[in-house]
């Protein structure tokens, strides 16, 4: 069998592997500073591998959607408009997909109301900046009505970007000359060393970044195989104890060999090479069988883990038996009975090759095409009305 690593990274901030080698680390057991190693190489040699496909926050969806036999993508938005987050002129909703951009795409993210794309290596954003977050405007020159958020993709000077992360409202680039954030900076969450807002780019001091992942307030990179948290602690989501409230740099965190990172609303989710760990906020969204918030990292009991993707108050996961879902299950994101969350994994009978979460919505891609259940309300889901769906249904795109 030939050794070939499939990197991939999913939003919001669903930040993950998928088969670090096709061979699982059960069967040839690499260490894993060679394999962070080769992952390094990778990023620096094909960056195009380096792909977001499916990218779900608040109320809005955004796919990418490659176009057969060439290597450019289009990209195709719905749901929640009220700030351009769709990249197009506001308005309240969209029900079904719009495409929004083309070209050779190779990492997007949305958060609350601002997005952001990878074409040809240059990084753009649109939507939302109210905090600096899509990063157009120069320190002390915040826009903070809907007219003044930014309509359509716009080019950010930032460099050669490899992969782009959206917060709620500040964003996360790794480039080849480093780790940048900016934006709302209120609990440290840009990881500078304090507290001000960042209306531009500006360097993170950690070096040998390879996956980042944003919260609603809190931050979570991989960095030569160990994991760095940073920003809000309020419910514990830095699994570093009961305090402090925030932390306002990089900090290790002490779990041995993790190979993927997820960041929830406030909570947090990690792949390591023994299985899939959780801590933070808990009202049924950790898995562990319980409701109890965790202030340290503490293993889930699920099939092996191929990619997780944390929301607001739910957790997703694919494994190699097929997906779960755990948590709330306020809009029948998990199932279609009248029961409000669920603290255990729960297997939902599709099969997937990958997906996102919103706040109450989840999109998914299978061999047959892309399917949406859940919330609804603002056309998140793509069918063309604003009902929601107790099961998956197929979106229909029209190219």
């Amino acid at each position: 069998m030939s050794n070939s690593i499939n990197l991939y990274c999913f939003q919001p901030e669903c930040c993950f592997i998928e088969h670090i080698l096709k061979a699982t680390t059960s069967e040839i057991n690499f260490p894993v500073e060679i394999i962070w190693l080769i992952i390094e190489s990778y990023l620096n040699l094909i960056t195009s591998k380096y792909i977001s496909k499916i990218t779900c926050a608040h109320k809005q969806t955004i796919v990418l959607i490659p176009e057969p036999g060439k290597t450019n993508s289009q990209l195709y938005g719905w749901g929640h408009n009220h700030f351009a987050q769709l990249g197009f002129l506001p308005q309240l909703n969209h029900n079904l997909p719009k495409k929004i951009i083309g070209g050779h795409i190779t990492s997007i993210s949305t958060g609350f109301g601002h997005s952001m794309a990878v074409i040809n290596n240059e990084l753009f954003g649109w939507g939302y900046n109210s905090h600096g977050q899509v990063g157009t405007n120069v320190d002390g020159q915040v826009g903070t009505n809907v007219d003044e958020c930014q309509t359509h993709p716009v080019k950010i000077d930032i460099g050669d970007v490899l992969m782009v992360k959206c917060g709620h409202s500040y964003t996360m680039a790794l480039t080849k000359n480093g780790l940048f954030g900016w934006g709302n900076n209120a609990t440290g969450q840009l990881g500078l060393g304090g507290c001000i807002q960042r209306h531009i780019h500006k360097r993170i001091n950690l070096l040998g970044v390879v996956a980042v992942s944003c919260g609603y307030q809190h931050t979570m990179a991989i960095a030569k195989g160990e994991l760095y948290v940073w920003g809000s602690n309020l419910f514990n989501q830095l699994g570093l104890g009961s305090g402090p409230f925030n932390q306002n740099d990089p900090r290790p965190l002490d779990l041995p060999k993790v190979i993927a990172i997820s960041c929830g609303r406030a909570h947090s989710m990690a792949i390591t090479k023994e299985g899939l760990y959780a801590w933070g906020r808990n009202e049924g969204q950790l898995g562990l069988g319980d409701c109890y918030d965790e202030a340290y990292p503490r293993k889930v009991s699920i099939d092996p883990i191929i990619s997780v993707c944390c929301d607001l108050d739910f957790t997703m996961a694919i494994t190699k038996e097929g997906l779960y879902v755990w948590g709330s299950n306020a809009h029948n994101q998990i199932n279609s009975e009248n029961k409000s969350q669920y603290n255990l994994p729960q297997k939902i009978n599709i099969n997937v090759l990958y997906g996102s979460c919103g706040w109450g919505h989840i999109v998914i891609r299978t061999e047959s095409g892309y399917y949406a259940w859940g919330r609804n309300d603002s056309g998140q889901l793509g069918l063309g009305d604003s009902n929601n769906r107790k099961s998956p249904e197929k979106i229909t795109f029209e190219f």
